[in-house]
């Protein structure tokens, strides 16, 4: 994805950006192995079904950690809502237009997850992580792609302690 031209230093917090990174894959990790069960099996254990919103919360609460930091970074627009925020990152180039009308479905999945638990449709979960969930992985490969480049351009200016070791280390693709 070519992101656009502008010369201006970002004040990007890598370790934010990292760690939601960690954070997303780790969900994504317990998320496959719920996704590799029968449809039967998933539906009718309660533990399971608990977890797996857990993870989904979890992975797209990161994500939007991400957002809202590089909406405040990049795109220099605060976002109205949890969806709004990954459409945001569409103008400068962060993420894809298509990418991000994905993202911003599933961050009105999440705000049913957290308001309205009790309607949630575990059908809908489930094919939610058998079918959705790679949108999540391509948002970790194209924000990878957007600071590497940044790091590559030289238009990264920490907000560390220059002196500290690993201040400007660690794209999100590590």
């Amino acid at each position: 994805m070519e992101h656009k031209a502008d010369l201006t230093p970002l004040h990007l917090n890598l370790d934010l950006i990292n760690k939601r990174v960690a954070d997303i894959k780790k969900a994504l990790q317990t998320l496959a192995q719920y996704a590799a069960l029968p449809e039967n099996d998933f539906l009718t254990n309660e533990t399971i079904l608990a977890a797996t919103k857990y993870q989904l919360l979890v992975a797209i609460e990161a994500a939007q950690a991400i957002c809202n930091h590089l909406a405040a970074r990049v795109a220099k627009t605060p976002p109205t809502s949890y969806a709004d925020c990954f459409l945001l990152l569409v103008r400068p180039g962060i993420i894809t237009r298509e990418l991000a009308t994905k993202l911003a479905a599933m961050a009105k999945f999440r705000n049913l997850l957290v308001h309205q638990y009790a309607d949630i449709d575990d059908k809908q979960v489930y094919a939610i992580i058998n079918q959705e969930i790679k949108d999540l992985e391509e948002y970790v490969a194209q924000i990878a792609d957007f600071v590497n480049g940044v790091l590559k351009g030289g238009r990264y200016e920490t907000q560390v302690d220059p002196t500290r070791k690993g201040a400007k280390e660690g794209s999100p693709n590590s």
